[in-house]
């Protein structure tokens, strides 16, 4: 594919947000003439202006998609673009990270697929190239993978991410969404009919403030409503190896195929929530530029095994990004560190809570809910801070960095490459410098500017393990 090529037509619904405000001028003009008393007649008279605007706005998107082509050749990707000022991108093949081709349903009625190239220099919220193209074609981005290593991931596993990584509270951001729409789409008699239930099912929970019920209705629903986006997401899931390629399908009603360079990969994450941790359960997360970046997609490379065949797997898949054996550990007295963060925030909600029923004493019965809703997640965070105090660590050897740690409420293994690490920086209190100890954080190569941070370690010991002199 060396010739320019245009995109498949599926693109042009794509170019409509930027021209849409176009449509300001006709709603300009109508507030403008329906505060007169002869407006109408005014208004009708320059219809011409409104239609003009409307034209455009269906005019424009096809003269941008007509002028947006791309070509393929081995070495890179060339894209061409825009009405007036031309611009063109240039992407070496060698560079990509991640390569993403998604079919969508309403893409595979039309024929078509989404590409999305990135690289380690593009914008860390949109790909660096991306387009919509025939289903034959898209095929042309791909690498060649030939014959790989695939690992069997079971189904039950895909249920179990999608159960340890849903949260409430994006799902009940997608549930309002759908709510709203509905109210639009089906009318109102349905909306109502909707409320209507979820309040009986509140009613029926006699033990807690109707309130208090329905927050806990919406949240329980939030969480399904997530754990569901997960399974059409990532049911079924499937990773294959070969050379310097990792293949990762997911997707049942879009279907999806992430192509990313091993060789670009940041590090290598097995995480544990408090619920995996009971269940002696890991997820192994990558780091790859363009992997995960869709807000609703999961850089997961492993989904939930037990220790031994998720070190295993993993060793298989990226034997570089293996852990390494820790080494350091927290010095002895060092739980309060860990826990100090929880247990203030344990101490300040009943204050927090006396305060707000004086001054609300009508909503007592609900606020008291509320506090003790709230101790719930206090627990939660302590617990994973002890859990952090007992699996804490960091390791060097064999050319990588392991570090343990918890980041909010997950426990984090973490496997960097010497050659991914942009910085080390050891940070000493006050508090800390008479005792001899540090908190180190490893900066990697990433999108997002996250340190992996190990905290109260001897500092002895970590000069002694990174090799630095005084």
């Amino acid at each position: 594919m060396t010739r320019p090529r245009r995109e498949h037509p599926a693109a042009i619904p794509g170019h409509f947000p930027q021209y849409l405000l176009l449509l300001l001028l006709p709603l300009v003009r109508g507030v403008r003439y329906i505060r007169i008393s002869d407006g109408f007649p005014r208004w009708l008279r320059g219809t011409w202006i409104d239609l003009t605007a409307i034209g455009l706005l269906l005019l424009l998107p096809a003269l941008a998609w007509w002028r947006r082509t791309y070509d393929l050749t081995p070495e890179r990707i060339r894209l061409r673009r825009g009405l007036i000022w031309r611009r063109t991108t240039y992407i070496p093949l060698g560079l990509v990270t991640t390569l993403t081709v998604e079919r969508p349903l309403w893409l595979r009625l039309l024929g078509a697929a989404r590409v999305a190239a990135d690289t380690d220099a593009g914008n860390h919220r949109m790909a660096d190239i991306r387009l919509t193209v025939g289903k034959a074609r898209a095929g042309l981005f791909l690498p060649e993978t030939g014959e790989g290593y695939t690992l069997p991931i079971s189904p039950g596993r895909v249920w179990l991410l999608a159960l340890l990584a849903s949260d409430s509270l994006s799902g009940v951001l997608l549930l309002a969404t759908v709510f709203r729409q509905s109210g639009i789409l089906l009318g109102e008699g349905l909306q109502q009919t909707l409320l209507d239930n979820l309040e009986a099912a509140a009613d029926a929970i006699a033990v807690i403030p109707r309130t208090a019920a329905l927050l806990t209705l919406v949240l329980l629903v939030g969480w399904l409503v997530g754990t569901g986006r997960h399974l059409l997401r990532h049911l079924p899931f499937s990773v294959c190896r070969h050379r310097d390629n990792l293949t990762l399908r997911a997707g049942l009603l879009s279907y999806r195929t992430h192509c990313c360079a091993v060789s670009a990969i940041n590090y290598a994450d097995r995480r544990q929530t408090l619920a995996a941790y009971l269940l002696r359960l890991h997820t192994v997360y990558i780091s790859c530029t363009g992997y995960g970046k869709d807000k609703n997609t999961l850089a997961v490379l492993l989904p939930p095994a037990r220790h031994r065949q998720s070190h295993r797997e993993l060793r298989t898949v990226l034997p570089a990004l293996a852990p390494a054996r820790i080494t350091l550990r927290p010095v002895r007295g060092a739980l309060l560190r860990y826990i100090r963060l929880p247990l203030l925030l344990l101490a300040a909600v009943p204050p927090v809570g006396q305060t707000a029923r004086v001054l609300f004493p009508l909503w007592r019965e609900l606020i008291t809910y509320l506090c003790l809703m709230a101790v719930l997640p206090c627990l939660w965070l302590l617990t994973v801070r002890v859990l952090d105090r007992c699996t804490a660590g960091l390791g060097h050897a064999h050319g990588r960095y392991t570090l343990c740690y918890s980041r909010r409420l997950t426990l984090h293994r973490v496997t960097v490459p010497d050659h991914k690490v942009a910085a080390v920086h050891v940070r000493q209190s006050l508090w800390q410098r008479r005792r001899g100890t540090c908190d180190v954080k490893v900066y990697s190569y990433h999108e997002f500017r996250h340190p992996h941070r190990v905290r109260h370690l001897r500092l002895e010991d970590v000069h002694k393990q990174l090799d630095i002199t005084n």
